[in-house]
């Protein structure tokens, strides 16, 4: 090899050196996505009672006397 080239060979190693150290100190972020944050669940209803179904209170004889 002449002078030339093993001058030229030094300096490609010492750049591939330089890449490889650069490549090692690189930070690197690793993680997962997070789903998006679904909406508050709707608070359940509560179970129609015989009581709410009724609208009136059922007459009474002593109602329809009028005085």
């Amino acid at each position: 090899m002449t002078d030339e080239q093993i001058e030229r060979s030094i300096e490609l190693i010492k750049e591939m050196l330089a890449q490889r150290e650069a490549g090692a100190n690189a930070k690197v972020v690793e993680g997962v996505a997070e789903p998006a944050a679904l909406p508050a669940p709707h608070k359940p209803r509560r179970k129609t009672r015989k009581s709410d179904t009724r609208t009136a209170r059922p007459r009474r004889a002593e109602d329809d006397v009028v005085s």
